[in-house]
């Protein structure tokens, strides 16, 4: 970094040799932002690459190239960052470089490598950029400009393997976002294919970066189909990225988010609990304090680590048992409410998951405290979590914890409005979920509770008849539950109970 700097230094501004001794600089200085994370360096190589492209002739590849590089650091500064205008910047100065640049080399073969290699490059950056501010908005026609760009470069590269390996990691991620919002397991499918670990590495790619979007893939088909194999696999390969990415990165700290979500959902069904969970706060939190709060990637590790808090809280795990109680839910609210402020104006996933959590924390808190402002508000908040345009990874949990604080007003006001929509909600999770997992168990728990609770208001027969069939229902997946979890480990792990009134409830009618 000194030579490349001091080389810098001893040109003239006129010289012919400043932009490539400008440009090789700028390339140092991401690859140390990449690295460590510092987003001094990142905001140098910017301001480099903006100088070399003013010096390159329009029109040329080599111009093409800087603005490729100019917007792969534009769209690294918004990850660690959180400030869209670089996203929209980078968006802008690719288009416009992609549309002056002429006519692509189509098909690899009787072109200079290095101009198709560029082309393949700022069609990768170009389709990121689209395909974040897709997420951002929740917009189905920037997703697919971001698919059609995957396609284009797919196209140059023709059938070499190695031109083909960056887009087609930058169509597996923009078919994964597609997956999640149409929980299409096709999608799910191609996505994993194109990130077989076997598959040629694109130039300069990290391997753990790959596998984290390996990792999400398969977590994402998990949820949606239930293998528990798709689940232990995501947990594998996240494990492997984590332990060799630098701790302290933007790219460190995806995959600590991503494998604390993976750990929360493993705990569920987990002989060693406790551990899960405490390594899920302590990874959660950690990323998150590593990279800038007004980022959405510091967003999410808030989330997670709350909803891991919330977790142990509700499991009495947590290092000397008893989960914390007040103290872990009070903990996990007060860090959420210090990043709220940076929540996406527009919604989207990440907003509607961060409040998902929130409002979690808050309904169960209020439980311990009977505040009713605090169940109000947690109440409040998984509603719009439940209402965003942008939907949401896992729509059947949040309307489960919906029907939960409902549920708990319920108790609290006698409101039979409230006890009518828990009901609804919990229906909507129960059939939304694969049978057999540990969330599919707790949701039938707590409409079995639920509707006999309505049975003992209103006398319908219709819903006794179901809340015992629910509740058959949900023994025999908890015995089911029980079986395999000994038979993997010789001991037994199950998420704790709905609505304490359900031990009662199951006496009554002789489950």
């Amino acid at each position: 970094m000194r030579h490349f700097a001091a080389a810098l230094g001893e040109l003239d501004d006129d010289s012919e040799d400043r932009p490539d001794a400008a440009f090789r600089l700028g390339v140092a200085l991401h690859s140390r932002f990449t690295a460590g994370g510092r987003i001094t360096d990142v905001d140098e190589a910017v301001l480099l690459f903006r100088g070399v492209l003013e010096m390159a002739e329009r029109g040329s590849w080599p111009r093409l190239m800087a603005a490729a590089h100019l917007g792969r650091c534009l769209a690294d500064r918004f990850a660690a960052a959180g400030d869209p205008v670089d996203l929209a910047g980078a968006t802008g100065v690719l288009e416009e470089e992609l549309t002056v640049a002429g006519r692509p080399p189509v098909g690899a073969d009787g072109h200079d490598r290095e101009e198709v290699h560029t082309w393949i490059f700022a069609l990768d950056v170009l389709g990121e950029c689209l395909r974040e501010q897709a997420e951002l908005a929740h917009d189905e026609e920037l997703l697919a400009q971001a698919l059609r760009q995957a396609r284009r470069a797919l196209e140059i590269a023709g059938d070499d393997p190695a031109l083909r390996a960056a887009p087609e990691k930058g169509l597996a991620r923009s078919l994964l976002v597609r997956a999640v919002w149409g929980k299409s397991r096709a999608d799910l499918d191609e996505v994993i294919r194109l990130l077989d670990p076997s598959a040629p590495l694109a130039q300069a790619e990290d391997p753990a970066a790959r596998a984290v979007n390996l990792g999400i893939a398969l977590f994402e088909r998990y949820r949606l189909l239930g293998d528990a194999g798709d689940l232990a696999r995501a947990r594998a390969v996240l494990e492997d990225a984590v332990a060799v990415l630098g701790r302290g990165s933007v790219a460190c700290a995806g995959a600590q988010v991503n494998l604390a979500v993976v750990l929360r959902e493993t705990a569920a069904v987990a002989v060693d609990e406790p551990a899960l969970l405490d390594a899920a706060v302590e990874m959660a939190e950690e990323a998150a304090d590593a990279v800038r709060p007004g980022s959405l990637l510091a967003v999410a590790a808030v989330a997670a680590g709350a909803e891991a808090r919330i977790a142990r809280q509700a499991h009495g795990a947590g290092r000397g048992g008893g989960g914390g109680g007040v103290a872990e839910l009070t903990v996990a609210c007060r860090r959420m409410e210090a990043v709220a402020p940076y929540l996406p104006s527009g919604g989207g996933m990440v907003a509607a998951s961060f409040r998902d959590a929130w409002g979690s924390a808050l309904v169960r808190l209020a439980g311990l405290t009977s505040s009713a402002g605090v169940l109000d508000e947690g109440v409040g908040l998984l509603r719009r979590a439940l209402a965003d345009p942008g939907g949401l990874p896992d729509r059947a949990r949040t309307a489960g914890n919906l029907a939960s604080g409902l549920y708990e007003r319920f108790l609290a006001r006698g409101a039979m409005n409230d006890l009518d929509e828990a009901v609804t909600l919990w229906q909507e999770a129960v059939e939304a979920r694969p049978d057999g997992g540990p969330h599919t168990v707790l949701a039938r728990s707590g409409l079995a509770v639920a509707l006999h609770q309505r049975y003992e208001r209103r006398g319908t027969a219709a819903d006794l008849d179901e809340a015992v069939r629910r509740l058959r229902s949900c023994v025999r997946s908890a015995d089911q539950l029980r079986s395999v979890t000994a038979t993997d480990n010789g001991q037994t792990a199950l998420p704790p109970s709905q609505p304490s009134s359900l031990t009662a409830f199951q006496r009554r009618v002789g489950v």
